[in-house]
């Protein structure tokens, strides 16, 4: 039986009318209510989390049993929080950060590749030991650039200064066939026919690297 509500349990489950003193089997339709209620009555507490309505809220229930000073149990305290949104704001933060691990290991990756293949390169080689230092050097500033906008997210405003300018798209390409070139499997071998002419792209540089080396 319904002893006390607040409004926010009527229009979350759309009631428009009284539901004091009447059964909560009447008014109620979820069954997650019910299973936590019956869980209630065994463990004297009970919880469930993160559980969808036909509505699409996601909601969490707990309950607590409330007691006389003698010990009489007289009652259930039964919350119901939705979460939706915090839901929603925990997925983002989970893809957000699977995503930035994913941009921040490649030119990473791409460094520690070409320090390893440096170390084997013969000393007197300069021409070799500058190809792969500037390389390095290359992916070291694509990675302080992928850190920079995640500074800059912090402030969603700073993106709409954003500059767009006119990328070089085959200076972009032979810069990425270098970089992959390292990680290449043995056997496997990458060829590139690129045209003279000049392609230009309007947007972003290292954006525009990160789409070609993906």
């Amino acid at each position: 039986i319904v002893i006390l509500y607040n409004d926010f349990i009527t229009e979350l489950y759309n009631i428009s009318h009284e539901i004091n003193m009447k059964p909560i089997s009447d008014n109620f339709f979820d069954k997650s209510i019910f299973d936590v209620l019956e869980m209630s009555k065994e463990q004297g507490e009970s919880e469930i989390r993160n559980i969808k309505n036909s509505d699409g809220h996601t909601l969490s229930y707990l309950t607590r049993q409330i007691f006389l000073k003698d010990g009489e149990m007289i009652g259930t305290l039964l919350l119901v929080e939705e979460i939706t949104e915090i839901k929603k704001l925990e997925n983002m933060r989970r893809d957000f950060v699977s995503n930035v691990t994913h941009e921040l290991k490649t030119p990473l990756t791409s460094i520690l590749g070409f320090a390893e293949t440096l170390k084997k390169v013969d000393v007197d080689d300069k021409q070799t030991s500058n190809r792969f230092l500037s390389i390095i050097e290359l992916e070291a500033e694509r990675l302080m650039a992928l850190i920079n906008e995640i500074l800059i997210l912090q402030e969603i405003d700073e993106i709409e200064k954003i500059k767009f300018t006119e990328v070089a798209f085959i200076e972009v390409i032979r810069e990425c066939v270098d970089l992959l070139k390292v990680n290449l499997k043995e056997g496997v071998e990458l060829k590139i026919d690129l045209q003279d002419s000049e392609v230009y792209v309007l947007g972003v540089k290292e954006k525009v690297k990160q789409i070609v080396i993906n």
